[in-house]
């Protein structure tokens, strides 16, 4: 029986067919930007070239410093969504036009019950590939080294001399790997697990690629959707906004469920609503929890998706529309990275739309920079900027704290033993390990 939270929709899958778009964009926020971070945000979408399925996926990688390769962690969450919708496609298409819901469905949720899985190996065989090492003064990883510096201030040398103890450990065992293919390493082994030392190379790995993630798959029947963590996935019946789906219950202010979680095969929620009826959406849009965090009110990010779509459905130019609201709903609101993806129908569509968004580069992106974002601009204020008013904020660091434990405190502290000090002194450890 699955882990997943399931929501089923009922009903048989018969519908009228409409051709989809999509678009996406991923933004700089300002937050970063002053304090010279890379967005950890990722997005992608996509329409195949039947116009008859799409996707839209978003993936909000975490800003405190312990989630030093969270910019990767989100890339690499896009990519194994966007594989996973895929293989379902190819998968439901193979059932013909006789699939019920039901059937799509069950579908669904054997397909996505390997999302964690594959996620956490593509992790694996980055860490084996490119191990993290101790930065040097000027080389090395920037977000590890600020990672180490508040570590250190935080519980002390004797604990980052453990940490570092752990890195090169850990080089080590990378130098021994037989292979870098996702496939062939397997998942990153959980602390715990029985091949897995806790002790001598720490539990640190898959909380530095830590995530959220958003997507919808929509195809001529149903829909169908996973959820991790904040953010919102918004749907548009008749011209009106609404919640797709909640955000879920854990996600509290800066704290929410992640895909670097060891429970996150509990925590991961995915769906399947039949498109049928007057209430079937015309429009999805997701965001990342910065754009939602800028407006004043719900119903003004509300106002946000019905003007975007809007916008989208009378001008070709709707990425270059994100590209300018984007960094300015950012410097006014929240000042986080920012990620829009939305696919909506109309029926003035070209049937080839495989051209309109291209797919994703299987390029990791660079460690500080890509050109799939953009800094924000110094143009005025763009007259058209969808929403409702905006939050009165004062842009700080934007800084995502995981709850390991609801009925804990958000950060525990791992299972080590003494600490040889540098001065030959033991400590028992008090804090969180790296």
């Amino acid at each position: 029986m699955s882990a997943f939270k399931r929501d089923t929709g009922r009903g048989p899958a018969h519908a009228t067919v409409v051709p989809w778009q999509a678009a996406h964009y991923s933004a700089l926020g300002e937050s970063h930007r002053r304090n010279g971070l890379v967005c950890q945000d990722y997005s992608d979408s996509r329409v195949f070239a039947d116009s008859e399925w799409a996707y839209a996926v978003v993936a909000d990688g975490h800003g405190s410093e312990r989630y030093f390769r969270s910019d990767v962690g989100a890339y690499l969450a896009v990519q194994t969504t966007v594989e996973i919708f895929t293989d379902f496609r190819a998968r439901a298409l193979a059932l013909g036009k006789a699939a019920t819901t039901e059937d799509l469905t069950a579908l669904w949720d054997a397909e996505s019950g390997s999302l964690v899985r594959t996620w956490r190996s593509k992790v694996h065989a980055d860490l084996v590939s490119d191990p993290p090492r101790i930065p040097g003064k000027n080389e090395g990883e920037q977000a590890l080294a600020r990672y180490i510096d508040e570590y250190t201030a935080r519980v002390g040398h004797a604990h980052t001399e453990m940490f570092f103890w752990q890195l090169r450990r850990f080089q080590d065992y990378a130098l021994h790997t037989p292979s870098f293919e996702p496939e062939v390493l397997g998942p990153l082994p959980l602390p715990g697990d029985p091949g897995w030392d806790t002790e001598l190379l720490g539990s640190w790995q898959a909380k530095a690629y830590g995530t959220t993630l958003l997507g919808v798959l929509v195809g001529p029947h149903t829909l169908h959707w996973v959820q991790l963590g904040d953010g919102a996935m918004v749907k548009v019946v008749n011209g009106v906004a609404d919640y797709l789906v909640a955000p879920p219950e854990e996600a509290i202010a800066n704290v929410t469920p992640s895909l670097c979680d060891d429970a996150a095969d509990s925590t991961i929620r995915i769906g399947t609503v039949p498109l049928a009826g007057t209430a079937a959406p015309s429009a999805l849009v997701l965001a990342t929890d910065g754009v939602p965090n800028s407006y004043d009110q719900g119903s003004g990010f509300l106002k946000f998706c019905e003007d975007v779509v809007r916008s989208a459905r009378m001008t070709s130019e709707v990425n270059e529309d994100l590209r300018r609201w984007l960094p300015e709903i950012s410097r006014q609101g929240s000042g986080d990275d920012m990620s829009v993806a939305l696919t909506w129908t109309t029926r003035d569509v070209v049937r080839d739309l495989d051209r309109a968004v291209p797919p994703l580069d299987p390029a990791p992106p660079p460690r500080l920079d890509s050109p799939h974002f953009t800094e924000p601009s110094a143009d005025p204020v763009p007259e058209d900027r969808p929403g409702g008013p905006m939050k009165e904020t004062s842009v700080g660091p934007s800084v995502t704290w995981i709850d390991p434990d609801p009925q804990g405190p958000l950060e525990q502290p791992d299972p080590i033993g003494p600490v040889d000090r540098v001065d030959g002194t033991t400590d028992e450890p008090k804090g969180e390990q790296a």
